[in-house]
């Protein structure tokens, strides 16, 4: 249980650090970010950005729903004396 509960926090955090600056980038940074030399695709780059962002968004709201179904599952099933 207590491995479950920190795999999870880190999942978490992982996606938030990859969302914070990605989303930093399209909101503040927009007109301050200049792409390096080996710059991919630099005309889709906003696009790229949003799209990553939304799957990361989309995975971090599934894992916070799995882990509430889990808990709600074991909760009854604590109610009623089995486990």
């Amino acid at each position: 249980m207590a491995f479950t509960a920190v795999t999870s926090i880190a999942t978490i955090g992982l996606y938030i650090s990859y969302v914070i600056p990605t989303m930093l980038r399209l909101t503040i940074g927009r007109n301050v970010f200049v792409p390096g030399a080996p710059a991919l695709l630099p005309e889709l780059g906003i696009l790229l950005s949003l799209c990553s962002s939304a799957e990361h968004a989309e995975a971090l709201l599934e894992s916070w729903a799995v882990s509430i179904c889990g808990a709600r599952q074991q909760g009854i099933a604590q109610q009623q004396g089995t486990t």
